[in-house]
């Protein structure tokens, strides 16, 4: 039987901050960071004799309030506490060393494909989604950035930024 299993969950109470470029372009980085390691999840459960079948991790501010990071697994209810030591030498791995260079790299070019998407399909989006993202936005205290304006202002940033930036 399969089980899913809480890897590492950290839930930190903040102060609510103004949304700004700046403290966009930290969550960006932290976003991508965390896409990295989900990147050497994703691998290491695709190995031959992986303790997990798969695995999530994910960052957010709930509430403009509460951070909240986390890493869940699947893994065979007999191996659970293999998985739970092979992800957490992963983290551990990663928060000492840091990411490798061609990981940042690959890391950097789907988000700005993403970002190149979003911007060319702009004129094409459904209006409920599009509705959807405004009305979420208000409600997280955040400003709504057309595709456009996302791309003038976070893709050079993105660009510039090295492995050393996501550790």
């Amino acid at each position: 039987t399969r089980n899913i299993k809480d890897i590492s969950t950290i839930a930190r109470s903040i102060s609510p901050a103004p949304d700004t470029v700046e403290s966009e372009k930290k969550m960006l980085r932290r976003m991508m960071a965390m896409g990295i390691l989900q990147e050497r999840l994703d691998e290491a459960s695709r190995k031959k004799g992986s303790s997990f079948t798969k695995a999530s991790s994910g960052t957010y501010t709930f509430l403009r309030e509460i951070d909240h990071t986390s890493v869940r697994a699947g893994c065979d209810s007999k191996k659970w506490e293999q998985a739970v030591t092979d992800i957490s030498k992963g983290i551990e791995t990663a928060l000492k060393f840091g990411f490798r260079k061609d990981e940042a790299k690959k890391k950097k070019k789907r988000v700005l494909a993403g970002i190149d998407r979003d911007v060319a399909t702009a004129s094409t989006r459904d209006s409920k989604a599009l509705a959807d993202e405004i009305i979420d936005a208000m409600n997280d205290g955040t400003v709504f950035y057309s595709p456009e304006y996302q791309k003038k202002t976070f893709a050079p940033f993105i660009q510039g930024l090295t492995a050393d930036d996501f550790s």
